[in-house]
């Protein structure tokens, strides 16, 4: 049975003979109850097409099939997913490895919540090819060594020994490979990244 006819269903329950002796405008009861299941249904209308307008346009989540590869065992989210107060605000945001099938792409997304939805930036585009072996991971607030604090390369003047982060931060990673930490720059209002493995 469809919504619309449960609704109208429920509608006529209402306009029972009873409640039609007793004063009720008949009329009135079917209109306003029909007007407000309507309403009702197209408000969940509303939110499941916001719900898949979420994600950039174009973008989707990868399949389970294309993040089975064995590193990604070790995280229920798959090294795909990560929640965290980048910016923060206070409130939860969220970072996704995405894929374009059409431009055959793999990207990397950062969701910085809003009272509307989401803020979108974009950091990496890449062959499709490289989710496999492409992942993000949480980084909790505290000190860590960078690549060149730790002797890979000699330190430029704008690259730290040592990076200190007070809020989440994103670490964008090859598997056994390179990693960065993604850290976001509130007044430049975008993330920067630094090198933490090579």
């Amino acid at each position: 049975m469809s919504v619309i006819a449960t609704l109208r269903q429920s509608s006529i329950s209402v306009a029972a003979p009873p409640l039609h002796r007793r004063g009720f405008p008949l009329r009135s009861k079917i209109f306003d109850m029909n007007r407000t299941g309507i309403a009702l249904f197209l408000l969940g209308l509303a939110t499941i097409c916001s719900a898949q307008q979420q994600l950039p346009a174009g973008w989707t989540k990868p399949s389970a099939k294309l993040l089975g590869q064995d590193f990604r065992q070790k995280d229920p989210n798959r090294f795909s997913v990560v929640t965290g107060d980048f910016n923060g605000d206070g409130v939860q945001d969220k970072a996704l490895l995405l894929i374009n099938e059409r431009g055959k792409q793999m990207g990397f997304f950062i969701c910085l919540t809003t009272a509307t939805g989401c803020d979108w930036l974009r950091l990496e585009v890449m062959d499709i090819a490289f989710l496999d072996v492409i992942g993000i991971a949480k980084v909790k607030p505290g000190d860590y060594e960078t690549a060149c604090g730790k002797g890979y390369w000699e330190c430029r003047k704008d690259e730290p020994e040592k990076l200190k982060t007070k809020r989440d931060a994103v670490e964008f990673f090859k598997d056994e490979s390179a990693s960065s930490v993604y850290v976001y720059d509130a007044p430049k209002h975008r993330f920067i990244s630094i090198a933490t493995s090579d």
